[in-house]
């Protein structure tokens, strides 16, 4: 869903590009949440209602990909990421002190 590039500086442009999309105030619910449990639910609910919503749960093999797929994954995994990095910047901070 990223790529495979390990530029050190493909890597910044990837976290700013995603900081640029969704923006840390677009989290601000999710932030309160500290819990890893939660996370995980969330990361499924979040599955569940994008991704895998066009799915047909009868059908177990396809021979293509459903129409919108790819695209809903790879922004709910951005999505996901650019939240991801969020908590870990919160995180950090409480380990290690800081704005």
């Amino acid at each position: 869903m990223f790529g495979d590039a390990e530029d050190p500086a493909a890597v910044d442009r990837l976290a700013d590009d995603l900081m640029r999309e969704y923006p840390r105030s677009e989290f601000a619910d999710e932030l309160t949440r500290t819990n890893i449990g939660q996370w995980a639910e969330e990361s499924v609910r979040a599955c569940l209602t994008t991704v895998y919503r066009h799915l047909d749960p009868n059908i177990t093999r396809f021979e293509d990909k459903p129409i919108g797929y790819e695209a809903d994954a790879r922004r709910a995994a951005r999505r996901r990421a650019a939240l991801a990095g969020y908590r870990l910047a919160v995180e950090l901070k409480l380990l290690f002190g800081g704005e």
